[in-house]
């Protein structure tokens, strides 16, 4: 491996790297109630639960399609014509693409079942 490649490589672990490492935010601080002992709070049944793991699934196949979709595109680039790198990125962006589409549609329709059978979706 050349040495660009091998600095590419390590440029986007450290970015990745970068997104890991908490930062500090100047937010309004909220009153956080801790509700009665013995009380769920906004877990509270099934109904409320599942809607919010599909749109946290949709959030994590988002950004990991983006993840994907610039490592295949910085491999395109450092690929520097070489017809087995450059096949194998943009394979790699069309398997992130078809992922996220797969993964959007398994959330639309989860959300169409919830629906039919009465769970309130907030979209």
């Amino acid at each position: 491996m050349s040495i660009f490649l091998s600095r590419i490589r390590a440029a986007i672990y450290l970015a990745l790297l970068n997104l890991l490492v908490p930062t500090s935010v100047a937010a309004q601080a909220q009153k956080i109630s801790v509700g009665t002992p013995g009380s769920v709070g906004k877990w509270s049944s099934l109904a409320v639960i599942l809607p919010r793991i599909f749109d946290i699934a949709a959030g994590l196949a988002g950004i990991l399609f983006v993840l994907l979709l610039l490592l295949g595109g910085v491999q395109y680039l450092a690929s520097l014509g070489e017809e087995e790198a450059t096949t194998k990125a943009r394979k790699l962006m069309l398997n992130a693409g078809i992922g996220l589409v797969i993964v959007l549609s398994a959330w639309a329709v989860g959300n169409y079942v919830l629906r039919l059978l009465g769970v309130q979706v907030n979209l």
